[in-house]
């Protein structure tokens, strides 16, 4: 059962690159220019301003994370991130259980939840990633 929107994700670095000639197509957001609009324009607070490694199946990932949050919800959420790194934009929910007949991946324990918490994502049928998080 879902319980809240935990967070959406907003991708800022969407290139793809081809590892045979090298090749570069996409575009890269500029970081601090689209936390400056979310802060200016909008009126979110930064909440959270790291750079992580995580680890996913014996690979480093290394990302830039920016977490946004409305005036008197910065300790609840939900929250906007701005993230850099080889990660997909996606939207993300808290759940009590993992729900039934849904395809997920295997829960993960992945870097910055060192609390136990599990991650799963899935996908629908568009093709936009969801996450789906169980706090222990």
């Amino acid at each position: 059962m879902i319980t809240n929107f935990r967070h959406t994700c907003i991708q800022t670095d969407n290139r793809q690159r081809c590892p045979k000639c090298g090749f570069t197509e996409g575009y890269k957001q500029n970081l601090p220019l689209m936390r400056a609009f979310y802060e200016d324009a909008m009126g979110l607070n930064v909440v959270y301003n790291s750079e992580e490694t995580w680890e996913w199946n014996n690979t480093q990932l290394k990302f830039t994370i920016i977490k946004l949050a409305a005036p008197g919800q910065e300790k609840t959420g939900p929250y906007l991130e701005l993230v850099d790194g080889p990660w997909g934009a996606h939207v993300a929910f808290s759940v009590d259980e993992w729900p039934e007949n849904v395809q997920l991946s295997t829960p993960k324990k992945i870097g910055g939840h060192d609390d136990g918490t599990e991650v799963r994502f899935g996908m629908d049928v568009a093709g936009n990633m969801f996450e789906l998080v169980k706090e222990k």
